[in-house]
């Protein structure tokens, strides 16, 4: 899961200290249409996720979602075949 910290880390590499966006990528170990969505929604928003409420479900998150792992678990026990 990225916090707000990490995106406005990803952000500020990209658009204010020259850091390409693969290099941001790597340094935050996701992939690089998560910074470029981030930088590219701060470029238009002024915010670094275009839906606040949405912003923390994206696919980068879903290892790390705890609901989310809850869900498929119960999910997984249930139908045990």
């Amino acid at each position: 899961m990225f916090d707000d910290t990490a995106r406005g880390l990803a952000v500020a590499w990209v658009l204010f200290e020259g850091v390409t966006k693969p290099e941001a990528a790597c340094r935050l170990r996701c992939n690089y249409a998560t910074v470029a969505g981030w930088s590219g929604a701060y470029i238009v928003l002024g915010e670094w996720w275009s839906h606040p409420v949405i912003r923390n479900r994206h696919a980068d998150n879903a290892c790390f979602d705890s609901h989310f792992l809850r869900d498929v678990d119960a999910v997984v026990r249930s139908d045990t075949e």
